[in-house]
């Protein structure tokens, strides 16, 4: 029986790598570092490929970037070597080709890939891999916040916080739920770390795989997986804590308020409770104003890679 193929996607700060390592830690499934090329290579491939033939080196110059493939880790000359052998090749027969190299490395039988960002393209990966399953990892969006507040990655603003964790996590809904049950899973944070063995055996049900205790023990592989761990991996190498952050005890009331101005919602519908259930119309205008504060910067990032596309005639 062919395995599926797995897909942890969510929110930053939501847990997904400590669920990487955990699912890594099963006998059956290997699944790499952070890759983020998946949807570029999806999106590009009418330009990667010429006459059914493949671009490798635009290919690799796509997965290279800030040191993705390398980071996987995959030899760059390896992928570059089976990319070669393939003959008109479809963007989930090289992707397969790629992933395979760490896969064959860990000894599995079946890859996975943990990129959050990915939870606002499940779609176009759903189409490209017809026995891909998404797990979707859901956290708090208010211990996010003191999450990133603690790292030098992401979002460095309230505002933008709230707004970033609110569109993912609708977006992961939105696009994982038509998929149905049998590829889409919704997994809260917040249990897992509460009763990780009895919530790892659920996903693995949704995965067709048996539970295996080894990923309990998934701390025990982070010398091997990670190196030199940077600081927002610190906490890898400790068993599962629950209440690590807790937004009720950590976050200031006015930056509570704030954020549910944003996000309250989405809170609740995601079955977390809200501290201000009723919003007093400054921070109904407050939503407004972050959401034009969001478009202005989601405007911004798109003129910026339209005009890097235009300068390398891309």
């Amino acid at each position: 029986m062919e395995r599926p193929l797995v897909f942890i996607v969510g929110s930053g700060r939501s847990g997904t790598t400590m669920l990487r390592l955990m699912l890594d830690a099963h006998p059956l499934v290997a699944v790499p570092h952070e890759t983020f090329f998946v949807p570029k290579w999806i999106e590009a491939w009418p330009r990667l490929t010429r006459a059914g033939r493949l671009d490798v080196e635009a290919a690799l110059a796509i997965a290279r970037r800030d040191d993705h493939l390398e980071d996987m880790p995959v030899d760059p000359a390896e992928a570059r070597q089976r990319l070669e052998a393939l003959e008109n090749p479809t963007p989930a027969q090289a992707l397969d080709a790629v992933f395979r190299i760490y896969m064959e490395a860990e000894r599995k039988e079946t890859w996975g890939d943990k990129t959050p960002r990915n939870v606002t393209h499940i779609r176009r990966i759903a189409r490209v891999f017809p026995r891909a399953k998404f797990v979707h990892l859901i956290r708090d969006g208010r211990d996010v916040w003191l999450s990133y507040k603690e790292v030098d990655i992401g979002p460095g603003d309230l505002r933008t916080a709230s707004y970033q964790w609110r569109d993912r996590v609708i977006q992961g809904r939105k696009q994982g739920g038509p998929l149905g049950p049998s590829r889409y899973y919704e997994m809260w944070y917040e249990r897992l770390v509460t009763d990780p063995e009895s919530e790892l055996q659920k996903m693995c049900r949704f995965l067709g795989i048996d539970f295996d205790p080894t990923m309990l023990r998934f701390h025990q592989q982070v010398s091997r997986k990670y190196a030199d761990p940077k600081p927002h991996q610190a906490n890898l190498r400790k068993a599962v804590t629950p209440g690590m952050r807790d937004w009720r005890t950590q976050m200031p009331p006015e930056d509570v308020l704030a954020y549910e101005a944003v996000a309250g919602r989405t809170l609740t519908a995601f079955g977390y409770e809200r501290k201000f259930p009723s919003q007093p119309v400054e921070r109904v205008k407050a939503f407004f104003e972050t959401r034009k504060h969001w478009l202005r910067i989601t405007r911004s990032r798109l003129k910026i890679r339209t005009r890097a596309k235009r300068l390398i005639g891309a």
